[in-house]
């Protein structure tokens, strides 16, 4: 897919030690949130609800951005949420709205007109795996363990920001943690096994972005801003409107920022020009996963079957840590 437009394009990551760490990227997400919350607003975006389903709902407090912050990788349930914010913002509250671009794209045609009192903000998105497959998983990582989870990160930093950890902390107060590239929901969803069937002919790529400020990791950022590469955490910031540009400005003082190149940057992040591939094998796990009534011991195997490397990946990956030294 062409680029057909430049964006004004950053790498930026927060000041803040503590936002940092805790953010899948750079924390700009939550200096922007606070911007917004500081002068009486709202902020929508994808949150846990009591039961582990993702949906979308907004807050009006600082002190709950932490059911905000972080990548949820399952597509979130929208629910009212775009009537919700338009009654936000007829009342004239301002609003900030977080999603998908497909999601960004729906909350616009929902509403039919533009609000200056509307800051829409998406993500670089490899895709939405679908809910039913997370809703098993964590049933039945919580019948293993005989124990209710407590709290779920996609993108825990333990482990650094490159090789980022899923944590599931559990009532009992263990927390169990494991590497994405070991961790057979993230392999399989990076597999691009159980994606939602939209994913795979997204049309919300390349040039076609409805919102005002789009984030993501900024993947690459050693080759194309080496000083910035420590491991923690970058965020890849596209400003693609005026109002984006303005709230963008007024938060810099909180960030460490460096003009780049969109083309470099869109080089290392190919979730932002084409969609999710399809995997051979999607077919034969729906067949068999049956739309989640399937037994523990049946899931698991299913899991282990299709989204664990093949031998023969297991053996290059191998070689290249030995070559690596």
């Amino acid at each position: 897919m062409n680029i057909k437009k430049e964006y004004i394009t950053y790498a930026a990551y927060s000041k803040s030690e503590e936002i940092r760490i805790s953010s899948s990227s750079g924390g700009v997400f939550t200096h922007l949130a606070e911007r917004v919350l500081s002068n009486n607003g709202v902020v929508f975006g994808a949150m846990f609800d009591e039961n582990f389903n993702v949906v979308h709902n907004y807050i009006d407090s600082a002190d709950e951005l932490k059911k905000l912050r972080g990548s949820k990788y399952v597509k979130s349930k929208t629910g009212n949420s775009f009537k919700k914010a338009k009654e936000f913002l007829d009342m004239g509250k301002n609003v900030y709205f977080s999603g998908t671009p497909c999601q960004i794209a729906g909350l616009k045609a929902f509403l039919k007109k533009d609000y200056d009192n509307l800051i829409t903000q998406d993500v670089i998105c490899h895709s939405s795996p679908d809910p039913k497959v997370w809703r098993k998983y964590i049933d039945y990582i919580q019948s293993e363990c005989g124990v209710s989870a407590e709290d779920v990160f996609f993108r825990h930093k333990s482990t650094g920001w490159k090789d980022y950890s899923i944590t599931i902390d559990l009532a009992d107060g263990d927390r169990l943690t494991q590497k994405a590239s070991e961790n057979r929901y993230m392999k399989g969803f990076l597999k691009n096994i159980y994606l939602c069937d939209s994913c795979y002919n997204c049309r919300f790529k390349g040039d076609n972005y409805f919102s005002d400020i789009t984030l993501g990791d900024f993947w690459g950022i050693e080759n194309v801003l080496p000083g910035f590469s420590d491991d923690k955490g970058v965020s890849l910031v596209l400003i693609r409107s005026a109002k984006g540009k303005k709230i963008f400005d007024e938060i810099s003082p909180n960030l460490i920022i460096s003009d780049t190149d969109y083309k470099r940057a869109s080089a290392y992040n190919s979730a932002l020009l084409r969609s999710a591939e399809k995997d051979k094998h999607r077919e034969k796990f729906y067949y068999k996963f049956n739309n989640g009534n399937i037994a523990d011991a049946e899931f698991e195997k299913l899991m282990k079957k299709y989204c664990d490397d093949s031998f023969n990946v297991r053996i290059k990956r191998k070689i290249k840590k030995v070559l690596k030294g």
